[in-house]
């Protein structure tokens, strides 16, 4: 071989190489370009459905702290008229001025929310809030001039309420009567019934958005997959190093956090940079979704007072079980509302939170305490029939014993108790009518005591 063909051979194989290097470079740009992209469609969905979904959560946040103040302001109102303890009045608007401000911020999301048809319904429920809001400064100031209080120093909605002439000369007594009727009448339920409604329907939409979206971007993370999948397999014998190191920093990430996703299970924070930090984006995300919805299926089956379950929850228990033998423990507090009377609203609630407490702690964890309303709650036990009677008995004069107690600024109580068994298979109605019957005989006779059903 002559020197000069040598020299062309290397000249040729340098040249090779080179245009190899260079196809190499161009494909490993090309491919990164590609997956940069889109990674950056994944971030931007996840992005917006981050922001949606904060939008969302914030709307529904907005929409429950609209019914428990409004709750409250009517509760506090509603004292006030009745009482006329001016602390019921003042913690009125304390709470006002804090149901003010969370218009503001639904307001604010206005503007993000102006594809959310449900959303509406939220602004709709602040107005029936405003006009319970209206109502109530009418009943306040009558109040307040028939208790000839001065009124200066109270925010301006009350000093802008209007009573007629009519109203101004009617004696005292007939005007706390007309603001007590205010907050009790028809058309003031009726406006509480229709904020419930609007903001009911805002959270049950806004909901269903949240789901939307979720399963949206679920859609955009497989599709993205996929096109990953291709481009570094067509690319796997030029840059080996390149497909090894997005498999391992970006492929496997996504493919197992997706499974994840669909799986309802928190991501796994690893990757690369960016996937780390959508990964803590949507499990913060997916963190406050999963809270909501606990606090919303809690909040269904349970009384907000006692924390023990509702009468919803209690509606729904017989459905899921089939046992003959079931006990029920149907629980009265004796004069309760004496209590509310002498010692006020507040120890009676705290009165019925220590009978629901005592009835968790008294019964098997099988059993089912419920708020059935009002102070009248129940015992649901299984697997129990009338041989058990005593122990039944016993358990009663245990909590007899514990609520004769006087503690922590609780009055000594007592219980009338009806018993009713189940005489194998017998209906729900039919059960409690008998134990209700054996409850009206307790307290009948001189109250204090456990009555058990006799045919």
């Amino acid at each position: 071989m002559s020197k000069d063909t040598r020299k062309n051979n290397k000249e040729g194989f340098v040249l090779r190489l080179r245009t190899i290097g260079f196809f190499m470079v161009v494909s490993s740009l090309v491919i990164s370009a590609i997956l940069l992209y889109s990674i950056s469609i994944i971030q931007k969905d996840f992005d917006e459905l981050l922001s949606s979904t904060e939008a969302y959560l914030q709307a529904q946040d907005n929409a429950t702290e609209l019914k428990n103040t409004t709750d409250y302001l009517i509760e506090q109102a509603r004292n006030y008229v009745v009482s006329g303890d001016l602390k019921y009045l003042n913690d009125y608007y304390n709470e006002y001025e804090n149901l003010q401000n969370r218009e503001k911020a639904v307001e604010a999301l206005e503007p993000k929310m102006q594809e959310v048809l449900s959303y509406p319904h939220l602004r709709m429920a602040y107005n029936f809030s405003k006009k319970l809001n209206e109502m109530e400064a009418h009943a306040f100031i009558l109040s307040l001039k028939a208790r000839e209080v001065d009124f200066t120093d109270y925010p301006e909605q009350l000093k802008t309420a209007i009573i007629s002439n009519a109203e101004e000369e009617m004696s005292v007594q007939e005007k706390i009567d007309l603001a007590v009727s205010l907050l009790f009448s028809e058309k003031y339920a009726d406006y509480k019934s229709n904020m419930d409604e609007n903001i009911n329907f805002c959270i049950s939409g806004l909901a269903s958005l949240t789901d939307k979206e979720k399963n949206t971007t679920i859609s955009n993370l497989a599709q993205a997959l996929i096109t990953q999948r291709y481009f570094i397999l067509a690319s796997v014998s030029i840059v080996l190093l390149t497909v090894l190191i997005i498999w391992l920093h970006i492929i496997r990430p996504l493919s197992e956090n997706l499974q994840l996703i669909e799986k309802q299970e928190f991501l796994k924070t690893s990757g690369l940079k960016e996937l780390r930090v959508l990964s803590d984006a949507y499990n913060n995300m997916f963190a406050r979704v999963r809270k909501d919805n606990e606090k919303l299926s809690y909040e269904a089956t349970h009384d907000g007072l006692t924390g023990i379950y509702n009468r919803a929850a209690y509606n729904s228990y017989f459905d899921n079980i089939d046992d003959e033998n079931i006990c029920m423990f149907l629980i009265d507090v004796d004069d309760f509302k004496k209590i509310n009377d002498n010692y006020g609203h507040d120890v009676g609630d705290e009165v019925l939170k220590k009978v629901a407490r005592l009835l968790e702690s008294s019964f098997r964890k099988d059993d089912r305490a419920f708020r059935l309303g009002g102070d009248e709650m129940c015992v649901i036990m299984r697997n129990v029939d009338e041989s058990n009677r005593e122990l039944i008995t016993r358990k009663y004069n245990s909590i007899a014993e514990e609520l004769g107690k006087q503690e922590d600024g609780i009055p000594a109580i007592t219980i009338s108790v009806g018993v009713a068994f189940s005489n194998d298979g017998i209906a729900q109605d039919a059960l409690y009518k008998n134990a209700d019957s054996a409850l009206y005989h307790a307290k009948k006779d001189k109250k204090s005591k456990i009555v058990f059903y006799e045919q």
